[in-house]
């Protein structure tokens, strides 16, 4: 007797959703499965791949984590590029992390300059990506 792959049929639908604009805009969701359950049903767009870069240097990340972007922690534009450039990035998150109040606390003007920044250096979609604290996200 064959083996037989169990089949649970997926009833929802992922709304897909388009990311950026021109050449460079990714289109993600739509998957009318279980995640790479081609067997089972359709996945028209195909996963993207997205990179953080960080406003400041982490901290509590370890050497290993940190080694392939030796040069360019510290600098999120030249982090980002770095991502798209050489690692094949589709999109690039820039964490503002240094915008946090219970951290560095660095003011929204300092969080559109870098944001300007990291926009600047990739053709990529940006998504940005605040410090959690709602009243703080709002003002930036």
């Amino acid at each position: 007797m064959a083996f037989q792959i169990p089949s649970i049929r997926y009833t929802g639908s992922i709304k897909e959703v388009r990311l950026g604009d021109g050449d460079q805009a990714v289109t993600v969701g739509r998957q009318m499965s279980y995640p790479f359950h081609l067997f089972e049903g359709e996945m028209p767009n195909p996963p993207a791949l997205a990179m953080e870069v960080y406003d400041v240097e982490p901290d509590d990340w370890p050497a290993a984590a940190l080694a392939p972007f030796q040069g360019v922690v510290g600098r999120p534009g030249a982090w980002a590029e770095r991502c798209v450039s050489q690692y094949g990035a589709d999109l690039v998150c820039l964490q503002l992390a240094s915008t946090d109040p219970n951290g560095l606390d660095r003011p929204a003007a300092d969080a559109v300059a870098v944001v300007r920044e990291v926009a600047a250096a990739v053709s990529v979609p940006l998504i940005v990506w605040g410090s959690g604290n709602d009243d703080k996200d709002a003002e930036v």
